[in-house]
């Protein structure tokens, strides 16, 4: 009776990772960015033949304060266009550094110089090198197919810092057939 206890406290303890997709890096841009506040550059390069990595450079010239937030939207590809979907969500800046899905976490840790934490400091080039996403880390049952996830720096304020969209291929391992 113990052993089952322990092992059934042990399953409900242990987060669950999505194996069932990959998620694929199509590109990433910087739709706008008000250079009074910020410098960015993105893009996405090849990280080997079959890999796509995640670039991106940015230098913050004004201070951020713990009310600035990232708004994100998801847009799936329907109908030859993107169309607003339901992953929607917003988190200051500050709690953006250390959400736990889409990988973010080891994006900001391992692969940024220096490593970006709160507060990000004024005036540092932070550079963002050779990132592919962990796919374990993307939440459950997200729908195939291609994304764009637009990301919005918002100042308190309202006034806009920087929007920057990643476009991705949601792709299952294994395929549903229909009968």
């Amino acid at each position: 009776m113990a052993r089952a206890t322990v092992l059934l406290l042990w399953i409900v303890a242990v987060e669950a990772f999505q194996n069932s997709y990959r998620v694929k890096q199509e590109r990433f841009d910087t739709e706008y960015y008000d250079p009074k506040l910020v410098t960015v550059a993105t893009g996405v390069y090849k990280f080997n033949r079959t890999t796509n990595s995640i670039n991106i450079t940015f230098t913050l010239h004004e201070e951020l304060t713990e009310r600035d937030m990232c708004v994100v939207r998801g847009f799936k590809w329907m109908s030859n266009q993107y169309r607003l979907d339901i992953l929607q969500f917003e988190y200051t800046i500050k709690n953006v550094i250390g959400i736990k899905y889409f990988d973010i976490g080891r994006l900001l840790r391992n692969h940024t110089d220096p490593p970006l934490e709160w507060p990000i400091q004024r005036g540092i080039e932070y550079k963002m090198r050779d990132w592919v996403p962990e796919s374990s880390q993307f939440p459950p049952g997200m729908p195939e197919g291609r994304w764009k996830l637009s990301l919005q720096f918002i100042k308190a304020d309202k006034t806009q810092i920087a929007t920057i969209n990643w476009y991705v291929a949601l792709e299952y391992k294994v395929k549903m057939e229909d009968d």
